[in-house]
Parts: structure tokens; sequence; C-alpha cells
């Protein structure tokens, strides 16, 4: 992988009131490359495939709003109140060489799964947002219960 270390930061809020903390993160490009080794059997029929793949993701924008609280009643851990995660993924090239012999029909593939890969970013990516930030919600908020907000703040 490649890419991750150029991230910017878009922008960080903090509002003491609210104990809310923002945050956007943006990483212009992240590649994956690789090389796979497949064999696939449908009943008589088998077939032998090999080569590389490249993953081209352009502008990963990340953002995460948090707000939290405190447990008066439990001595003053954190309570996490809020956490929305939202990912936008602007564009994504995938390219994967030697599926089959001919270097048509690879790229005829490569199209439709370059299409399948668009799709789904529109479709689904809101919905990957949400439930990402519905499983991170219960691990976030154990790791705070360790803290208080004296911890956070000084």
């Amino acid at each position: 992988m490649e890419g991750l270390r150029w991230y910017v930061v878009d922008h960080v809020t903090f509002n003491t009131l609210r104990l809310a903390l923002g945050v956007q993160i943006t990483v212009p490009w992240l590649t994956f490359t690789g090389s796979y080794d497949a064999f696939a059997r449908v009943a008589l029929v088998t077939h032998n495939a090999g080569g590389n793949y490249r993953v081209f993701i352009n502008r990963l924008q990340t953002s995460v709003d948090v707000r939290v609280g405190t447990n008066i009643l439990g001595g003053g851990t954190l309570i996490l109140r809020e956490l929305n995660i939202d990912i936008v993924i602007h564009d994504i090239n995938i390219q994967i060489d030697g599926m089959v012999g001919s270097s048509l029909l690879n790229n005829m593939i490569n199209a439709w799964v370059q299409n399948m890969a668009q799709n789904l970013l529109r479709d689904e990516l809101e919905a990957f947002s949400q439930l990402l930030s519905q499983q991170l919600f219960d691990v976030v908020a154990e790791f705070l219960a360790n803290f208080t907000l004296d911890d956070l703040l000084g």
C-alpha cells in the first residue's frame, strides 16, 4: 500500500460545552498492488489464473465526529454519546491482469469490475459508514470508560 503517509488534516473542531470533537482527514491517493494465483473448478471445467492487480483510490475523505459526556454516578468516567464516521471516496480504478488468456476479454472483465466498483461506491458507501459507526461505538465507549473528564482536558 502506498499513499497513506500523504494525508491532510482538513479541519479539527472542538466544542468544550458539548464535549464534541470533529476531525476531517483527506488522503489524496492510495494505491494497493500485489499479485494473485487462482484456481477454479466448475463441474469438469477448471481454470488457472494468475497475475498482478492494482487498486487506485483517488481522494479518500474521512470525517469523525465524537460527542462524549460524563457519568456523574460512576466516578466521572466518560460516556460516548455520539459517534459518526463518514467515508467518501471520489474515484476508484481497479486493474487486474492475467485473468484469462485473451487481453481483449481481460479488458472487458476489467471494465465490468470497474463499473461494478463505481456503482458499489455510489450505492453502498453511506451504509458502510453507518455500519462502521455502529460497530465501533461499543469499542470506543469501552475505551473512553477508562478515562475521566480531567484526563481528557488535563
